[in-house]
């Protein structure tokens, strides 16, 4: 006894689905992968920059304070501190990134944009006591 045609078009069509969302689901992955190490790389191209443009008595560094990745999202917490000695004063900057990794965000989505995207990337800032004024 053959198989029927559709019991064979039900079952290509279930394959290409798994196959379909195994992808998504890698490439998501993956985007997570590079955000973060990028992340890192460019942190550690700011604070070489930065040190030709700060005078000699401060001091200033950006650091990736924390990464918390997920398969289809990665929310990191960005820090900018700088202390200047001849002023006595320091300044902390925190900001949090939220990324929806690709290739399709639920919030795109969401908002009937099905068009595909690397990662959707929000960034807020935190609030430390240096912007404190400005939460108020």
């Amino acid at each position: 006894m053959q198989p029927s045609r559709t019991f064979l078009a039900i079952v290509v069509l279930v394959m290409l689905g798994l196959l379909a969302g195994s992808s998504v689901v890698g490439v998501s992955w993956y985007t997570g992968q590079v955000l973060e190490e990028n992340s890192r790389g460019l942190v550690d191209e700011v604070n070489q920059g930065m040190a030709e443009f700060i005078p000699p008595d401060a001091e200033m560094n950006a650091s990736v304070d924390s990464v918390e990745r997920g398969i289809f999202g990665t929310t990191m917490k960005f820090s900018a501190r700088m202390h200047s000695q001849k002023q006595g004063r320091a300044w902390d900057l925190s900001f949090l990134l939220h990324a929806e990794h690709g290739p399709f965000p639920a919030t795109r989505i969401a908002e009937g944009n099905f068009a595909p995207v690397a990662a959707l990337v929000t960034i807020e800032l935190v609030d430390t006591p240096t912007v404190r004024e400005w939460f108020r």
